[in-house]
């Protein structure tokens, strides 16, 4: 199954929207040209038949080593001194919703 995918102007001012990203008008032909790069190599490798081949999830065949779940030293109030924006017992953070 082949898909014909082209990034349009308008592809990638969607991209910028959604992504709350400003790509500068002398960097969206290159951006433009490398997102259509990813989706030609995509496409390329949806070709490929791979019926009867087994998911590969890792490299190496590893268990994960458990380890002593320690309680930290420092803990409330002293734990936050060192943070940016630490005043009387809260952190300022910055505003992440619009």
């Amino acid at each position: 199954m082949t898909l014909e995918w082209h990034m349009s102007d308008k592809n990638i001012n969607n991209i910028n929207i959604l992504s709350k990203m400003s790509v500068l008008p002398e960097a969206e032909a290159s951006l433009q040209k490398d997102l259509q790069q990813i989706l030609a190599y995509i496409e390329k490798l949806d070709e490929l038949d791979v019926e009867g081949v087994e998911p590969f999830y890792h490299p190496h065949d590893l268990t994960l080593r458990l380890r002593a779940d320690k309680a930290a030293d420092v803990a409330g109030p002293q734990a936050l001194q060192g943070s940016e924006g630490y005043e009387n017992r809260l952190v300022r953070v910055p505003r992440i919703i619009e």
